[in-house]
């Protein structure tokens, strides 16, 4: 968001009733939409994986709106449900046509409607190609939590009487509230054991040729 002013993202997909023929603009945020920018920016903190998931949804949904528009029909939530659930091209025509969800845009001044969504669909696109190009060894929580499950688990290696000990102590539940950002959390560690697991038995490869030598 801009330091004054209107958000650069108007949400205009999310509240066309602030476009109605005759309206000057829109008044503010609904709740819906206040809502939305919320979940957007607590997806960004959870992981650039939820991030990036929610946006190409979102953009995916614009498409579904503008191709609404060009068929002079408003996509309401309803019949965007319907429309996301389409197979092909000719099951959404079909949808835009005759669905009893479907809103005709003619009390709507279509023009400004479409450029806002438009320039959301665009820069929306934008950020989810900035995130995705972020990898998870450019994630520094991700780091983070592996040291310190490393340092967990050497210290309950220290500490434990034997071995089901030392398991029994080392063991951590991570939770997120996001699906996304579990899978982005299990990809990453499952890789970083690999790496370990390689290192440690390329350590103890190097030590066996030298003791063979």
């Amino acid at each position: 968001m801009p330091a004054a002013g209107s958000p650069l993202l108007t949400m205009a997909r999310y509240q066309p009733d602030a476009y109605a023929s005759g309206a000057c603009g829109a008044a503010g945020d609904t709740a819906l939409v206040g809502l939305l920018r919320t979940i957007l920016l607590k997806r960004f903190e959870s992981s650039v994986r939820a991030f990036t998931k929610t946006v190409e949804k979102m953009v995916a949904e614009h498409d579904l709106f503008l191709r609404g528009l060009q068929e002079g029909v408003i996509v309401g939530k309803d019949l965007m449900h319907e429309l996301s659930a389409a197979d092909d091209d000719e099951v959404l025509d079909e949808l835009l046509a005759a669905s009893p969800n479907r809103v005709s845009a003619a009390g709507y001044d279509v023009r400004r409607l479409r450029r806002d969504v438009l320039a959301d669909r665009k820069l929306l696109e934008g950020l989810g190609a900035r995130a995705a190009k972020l990898g998870p060894d450019e994630d520094p929580k991700l780091s983070a939590l592996a040291g310190e499950l490393a340092r967990i688990a050497a210290e309950a290696k220290k500490e434990g009487m034997d071995e089901e000990d030392s398991r029994q102590k080392r063991k951590v539940l991570v939770f997120s509230a996001y699906a996304d950002t579990i899978d982005w959390v299990e990809d990453y560690l499952d890789r970083a054991l690999d790496r370990n697991r390689m290192a440690v038995e390329k350590d103890e490869q190097h030590v066996e040729d030298a003791a063979g030598h």
